[in-house]
């Protein structure tokens, strides 16, 4: 799976401390967004709102700091995404562009889309390489556990290389699609309980490689969400439930109305 690179000195940079801490925390979560999309650090306008649509209104105590850093302009403070993003564009850690915004310097630091889909094939190549080499093995153990049953079998009652082998080598390399998906679901997925159980259920439903983005895709957006992140992440389901109740279909909540904060 892409990651995402950060300078140890993000939080001491200028251009760090001179903006509020949930601006900050947009900024990261702008860099998670975009390399989960592979947008090479795009970020459209509709996604600014689901990033930050949890954070809560607060009351500011810091005020003189904020007016001599000129991020207070009027007697009314309102906490807004926009006033998050004009922070980030001011000191030039976002840039306006058609449709959205562009994360500066994004591809200096970190994966290209290119560099990720040359990785996942590498990683795809080498899954079936697993996958055809455990299926070889497989059919030498079965002729081996046939011979030692029956001394006197001839050697042409089994043949590794006839149908019964071909049928061996394709399930086998379905299965490997299925352990795959079943892992890189486990990753994604934020509480790790039951590991067992999400193997069994991908085995079970065979979910098709539309159906397996879908998922994914919903995982990446209710991971902002409230009950998702509020008590360490208390609310959030077992994954088997989560994937027996067919959850990726549910409806992301309302963003919550901002407050004037005076």
């Amino acid at each position: 799976m892409p990651r995402i690179n950060i300078d140890l000195d993000f939080l001491t940079h200028p251009k760090t401390v001179s903006i509020e801490p949930l601006a900050q925390l947009l900024f990261i979560r702008g860099l998670i967004y975009s390399a989960t999309h592979l947008t090479d650090g795009f970020l459209p306008e509709k996604a600014i709102r689901q990033l930050a649509f949890d954070f809560e209104d607060y009351d500011r105590n810091h005020n003189r700091e904020l007016e001599r850093s000129g991020i207070l302009a009027s007697t009314c403070d309102t906490v807004t995404e926009n006033s998050l993003v004009t922070q980030l564009v001011n000191e030039r850690r976002w840039h306006i562009s058609k449709g959205g915004f562009n994360i500066h310097d994004f591809l200096k630091y970190q994966m290209s889309k290119a560099d990720v889909l040359e990785y996942v094939e590498i990683k795809r190549k080498a899954g079936r390489a697993g996958g055809r080499a455990s299926a070889q093995a497989y059919a030498q153990a079965r002729a081996k556990a046939k011979s030692n049953e029956d001394p006197n079998q001839s050697s042409t009652d089994f043949n590794p290389n006839t149908n019964t082998n071909t049928n061996t080598k394709e399930e086998d390399k379905t299965l490997v699609r299925w352990n795959e998906q079943a892992s890189e679901f486990w990753k994604a997925y934020p509480k790790k309980t039951g590991k067992g159980n999400v193997e069994k259920w991908f085995k079970v439903h065979k979910p098709s490689d539309d159906l397996f983005k879908q998922m994914l895709d919903k995982i990446t957006q209710v991971k902002l969400s409230p009950d998702w992140i509020k008590d360490g992440g208390k609310f959030i389901p077992m994954p088997y439930t989560w994937l027996n109740q067919k959850r990726w279909e549910d409806e992301l909540p309302t963003p919550p109305t901002r407050k004037c904060v005076l």
